[in-house]
C-alpha cells in the first residue's frame, strides 16, 4: 500500500525502487539463502563448524549463482543489508536502510564508512596491505654519475574490498580548514586512475521512462494483481479497503472522475494492471537482464549481459570451498 500511494522519503526512492525489484529475482533469493546458510555453518578442513564473514559469503554465492550477482545494487544489498530480500524497504529500519545507502548516491548524505581494526585484521586485510608493502619494497638502481635510472614504482595503499569498494589509507591534516580537506579529496578523485574507477563502476541508469516511484507503484499494482490470482476486481477491492482515506493513490489523474482523488479507485479497468505488470517487467528485463532478458540493455552495465549470460547457469556443484 505504501508503493501504490507513493509513500516513500523522496532520498531514499531510487534505492527503494531498485531494492523492490531485486526482491522480484529468484536468483538473488537463493543467493541470499545461501549466503545465510554459509553464515550460520561452515565445514572447515577437518569437519568442524567454522564462522564465516559476510564477505566471503557473498562471494560464494557469487560464484555459484554467476557473476552478475555481485555487481551493484546488488552485492550491496546482499553484502550489507541481512534483511534482504525478505523484508520489504520500509520494513528496515534505519539502520539497515543507512548501511545501503552510503553505497548510492542520494541527498541524504552520509560519513565516509570506516572499518574498525579488529574486523580489518579478523578478514586479514591488515595482512594483505602488509603483503603488498613487502612486494612494493623499491629497488635502486646502481647508475654511472649521469646517467638516470628508472623511476621508482610506487605503490600506494588501496586495496579492493570487492567490486566497487576499496580500503584506502589517507594522510589528513587536521589543521586545515573542512573546506580545505573536502577540496583535497576531490582533487583525489580527479586523479586519470580514479576518474577511470568512477566511470567504471558509475550506477546504471535504467532506460525506461518514469521516476522511481511510478515504477514502485507498477510494481506495486502487479504485486497485487498476482497474488489475487490475476483477478482485477479482487485487487481493486482490496485495495479500496486497506488504502490511505487522506491521501490519494500516487499519480492519482484529475478529472477523470467526480470523485475525489482521495477515495477514487486504484484503476477502473483490468487494462490498468495489465499495463502496469507490463512496465514493471520492461523495468525488471532491463535493471536485471541476466535474469529477465534484455539482449539490449547491456550499454552503461559494463558488458554485463554478455557476461552475465554465461555465468546465469546455475553451478551443479553442490558445496563450494571458501
Amino acid at each position: 500500500m505504501d508503493y501504490l500511494h507513493g509513500d516513500v522519503q523522496d532520498e531514499e526512492s531510487r534505492m527503494a525502487c531498485w531494492y523492490e525489484y531485486a526482491r522480484e529475482s529468484k536468483i538473488l533469493w537463493k543467493a541470499a539463502e545461501w549466503r545465510d546458510e554459509r553464515l550460520a555453518t561452515w565445514k572447515g578442513t577437518k569437519g568442524e563448524p567454522i564462522p564465516m564473514d559476510v564477505g566471503r559469503a557473498f562471494l560464494s554465492a557469487v560464484y555459484r549463482f554467476g557473476q552478475w550477482v555481485g555487481h551493484p545494487p546488488f552485492c550491496n544489498f546482499l553484502c550489507f543489508c541481512r534483511a534482504f530480500p525478505k523484508k520489504d524497504w520500509n520494513e528496515l529500519t534505519e539502520k539497515e536502510r543507512n548501511a545501503v545507502a552510503r553505497f548510492f548516491q542520494t541527498k541524504k548524505i552520509l560519513p565516509l564508512p570506516m572499518t574498525d581494526m579488529w574486523t580489518l585484521k579478523a578478514m586479514g586485510v591488515l595482512d594483505k596491505f602488509n603483503a603488498r608493502a613487502d612486494e612494493a619494497d623499491p629497488v635502486i638502481e646502481a647508475v654511472l654519475p649521469g646517467e638516470v635510472g628508472q623511476p621508482v614504482n610506487v605503490v600506494l595503499p588501496l586495496l579492493q574490498k570487492h567490486d566497487s569498494v576499496y580500503h584506502a589509507i589517507f594522510d589528513l591534516d587536521f589543521s586545515k580548514s573542512k573546506k580545505h580537506l573536502c577540496s583535497e579529496f576531490s582533487a583525489w578523485l580527479d586523479l586519470p586512475k580514479n576518474r577511470e574507477q568512477l566511470e567504471r563502476y558509475k550506477m546504471p541508469t535504467i532506460g525506461t521512462t518514469g521516476g522511481p516511484l511510478d515504477h514502485l507503484k507498477a510494481l506495486a499494482m502487479w504485486r497485487l494483481y498476482r497474488e489475487l490470482d490475476n483477478n482485477w476486481d479482487k485487487a481493486n477491492d482490496f485495495a479500496q479497503k486497506h488504502r490511505k482515506e487522506s491521501k490519494p493513490f500516487h499519480d492519482a489523474r484529475k478529472g477523470q472522475s467526480k470523485t475525489p482523488l482521495n477515495h477514487a479507485q486504484l484503476a477502473s479497468e483490468e487494462s490498468s494492471y495489465l499495463k502496469a505488470k507490463t512496465r514493471a517487467k520492461t523495468y525488471l528485463a532491463k535493471f536485471i537482464p541476466a535474469e529477465f532478458d534484455a539482449p539490449d540493455a547491456c550499454e552503461g552495465w559494463e558488458g554485463m549481459v554478455s557476461r552475465s549470460k554465461k555465468a546465469s547457469k546455475i553451478s551443479k556443484r553442490s558445496s563450494l570451498k571458501p
